[in-house]
């Protein structure tokens, strides 16, 4: 075959096949010759790497243990620092009945919680210091709490040894080291549920600085101040015989929030009455008139002497509020161990008190069954809450009062969600009547309890028929925050909360565990509040008086419309508040904007701190 161009062009395809397949060939054998050699290497590398990781028990190296207990350390120390702090806004709070032991009183007020009791003190309490003690704190507790009324008076609102047929009786005695702890526990809580009502009040009466106020000819000192419903100008002046006095060009208007027409006294009370402190001197001015409309202002008209005070520092002011210009009118109940719906589904536990193998099993846990409800939420109500008829009865929505778990006197053991070395926490509830434009500051007092409540839930309704209890002749002369309160401070009184806190809920029912009562004074059961009542046919209590959604409806056997602007007993057409119209030397109109608040939450009981020594006898485990 002749070899020319043509040819080569012709067979280009077998020519460079014949010289492609050798060549592949030869790369091929080169590879499988370099690279094998080197696989070989990196794989006899990796077995031994393999064998030598085998025999490691423990991978953790010097290095990483020490930066880990460095952390657990840091840990550990922020840990007591949270601890107590804690425990230091709570601490005085354990007040103790006086014994007949010298000394005994104050040496259990700095006792770890649990600590073992002497035989003789605990008969001595159980004899006579408990039921002695118990009317003392609660009785003090409701004249500090005025004007605030307490439903059907502190004997059957608060929990206590006793009280289903005689105050302060044990019929076991003497009460276990363990009961005296419990007994006294019950004490603490309630009472400081009981000053969130208060401290809430302090807030609302105190007037606070609100930049300076227009100059007035004449004036020695001037104060602009204001609380949540009043801004006040305040002018004082010497009079023709150089006396300090407040002047009559001083001013009060109206800033409420929900601009509502504000009264100038309600009641008993002839007039808005405020009171003026400067260290330990104190003066009263009453400032009396028409109502206020919204953003209007009243003038004083007359002149108030103040001897003693200085003109020249500051001044604080608050309001004295009767029961008929108090915000908040009543605590209707206070319940202890009380879960809501959304935690409804925690098995309430106990603390160990004593020796291990005295203790009592703890209970089984608690079902979380509790009717029907919203949809990841057990037993809650359509509302966001229990409905009107369950009340705050047993241990939560559907409970019982049943103790399963109680020492000899039948305190109940199991009242914790939870209990640690450090900590405590149990669900407690609250059940007041209240003006509604202050829901958000009864939250916010009950947040800044020293308790640290966390509040789990919270729902309210319109109620109607609320009227004082008792005489209100002498009322006018309890502050929301005064002197006559704080001459002599309660154990364990917290201090006024802030405000300003989202309501959370919203319209719904709740109750109380005691029998229907009617007006304050007793009676057949009115209409409005549902509180204790039994349920009718449409899931509300009979003779309730909120409508759906919360809306108000008027009296039973009255028309059934809602309270309409204008009306008696219904808001005025522009201002919300009952017509300045009628006749307000009555004082017992029906106040539509009063509501029934219900409020729950976890209270967190600190264990003293620093903790005990082995050797001191206290016990501090939780339940296993």
């Amino acid at each position: 075959m002749k070899l020319d161009k043509e040819t080569l062009v012709k067979q280009r395809f077998w020519i460079l096949l014949g010289v492609f397949v050798p060549l592949v060939l030869i790369v091929l054998l080169v590879l499988s010759a370099s690279v094998s050699g080197k696989i070989a290497d990196e794989r006899k590398a990796f077995e031994d790497s393999q064998k030598a990781l085998s025999g490691i028990n423990n991978p953790k190296n010097v290095k990483f243990i020490e930066i880990l207990n460095k952390k657990k350390t840091t840990l550990s120390d922020q840990k007591d620092v949270v601890w107590k702090d804690a425990w230091q806004t709570q601490d005085g709070m354990m007040s103790w009945p006086k014994f007949s032991t010298p000394g005994m009183q104050q040496q259990l007020t700095r006792a770890y919680f649990g600590e073992e009791i002497p035989d003789r003190d605990r008969r001595y309490y159980g004899d006579t210091a408990y039921k002695e003690y118990v009317p003392e704190v609660y009785r003090e507790l409701q004249d500090h709490l005025s004007p605030v009324e307490l439903k059907d008076g502190w004997d059957r609102l608060f929990r206590y040894v006793g009280k289903e047929d005689e105050r302060g009786k044990w019929h076991t005695t003497p009460p276990t080291t363990e009961e005296c702890w419990l007994a006294q526990e019950d004490v603490w809580v309630q009472r400081e549920l009981a000053l969130v009502i208060k401290s809430a009040l302090d807030a609302l009466a105190k007037f606070k600085p609100a930049g300076t106020a227009p100059k007035v000819e004449g004036a020695v000192a001037q104060y602009r101040l204001q609380n949540t419903n009043w801004e006040l100008n305040l002018v004082l002046e010497r009079n023709e015989a150089r006396q300090l006095v407040v002047s009559p060009k001083s001013t009060l208007k109206n800033i409420n929030a929900a601009k509502r027409t504000l009264l100038l006294g309600r009641g008993k009370q002839p007039g808005v009455k405020l009171r003026l402190h400067q260290g330990g001197i104190r003066a009263d001015v009453v400032i009396e008139g028409e109502p206020v409309a919204w953003d209007k202002t009243a003038e004083f008209k007359k002149t108030t002497r103040i001897d003693n005070l200085d003109p020249s520092k500051p001044l604080d002011v608050e309001q004295v509020f009767d029961w008929y210009t108090s915000p908040i009118k009543r605590i209707d109940d206070i319940q202890l161990s009380y879960r809501s719906h959304r935690i409804f589904n925690l098995p309430l536990t106990f603390r160990q008190i004593g020796k291990k193998e005295e203790a009592v099993a703890e209970a089984p846990a608690a079902s979380s069954s509790a009717g029907p409800g919203m949809p990841g939420m057990p037993g809650g109500s359509s509302m966001g809450g229990p409905s009107p008829m369950q009340g705050l009865g047993g241990k939560g929505p559907g409970g019982s009062d049943k103790v399963v778990n109680g020492t000899p006197n039948g305190l109940d053991r199991d009242r914790y969600i939870e209990v640690t070395n450090q900590v405590r926490r149990m669900p407690v509830a609250i059940v007041t009547v209240l003006d509604q434009a202050y829901i958000e500051d009864v939250l916010t007092a009950f947040a800044n309890s020293r308790l640290r409540i966390q509040t789990t839930q919270s729902h309210w309704q319109h109620v109607h028929d609320i009227k004082p209890s008792v005489s209100d002749d002498n009322s006018s002369d309890q502050p929301g925050s005064s002197d006559d309160n704080r001459r002599t401070p309660m154990p364990g009184m917290s201090s006024p909360g802030g405000r300003s806190s989202p309501v959370q809920g919203g319209p719904a029912g709740a109750g109380s565990k005691f029998p229907p009562m009617g007006g304050s004074m007793g009676g057949p059961p009115k209409g409005g509040s549902a509180i204790g009542a039994i349920p009718g046919p449409d899931g509300r209590p009979k003779g309730s008086s909120a409508g759906p959604a919360g809306m108000p409806m008027s009296k039973p056997g009255g028309n059934t419309a809602p309270a309409m602007p204008g009306m008696k007993g219904g808001p005025s057409s522009k201002s919300g508040f009952p017509d300045p119209s009628a006749d307000l030397a009555e004082g017992d109109e029906d106040d539509p904007n009063l509501v029934e608040l219900v409020v729950y939450g976890i209270a967190s009981l600190y264990e003293r701190f620093p903790p005990p020594k082995p050797d001191t006898g206290a016990t501090t485990e939780a339940p296993k």
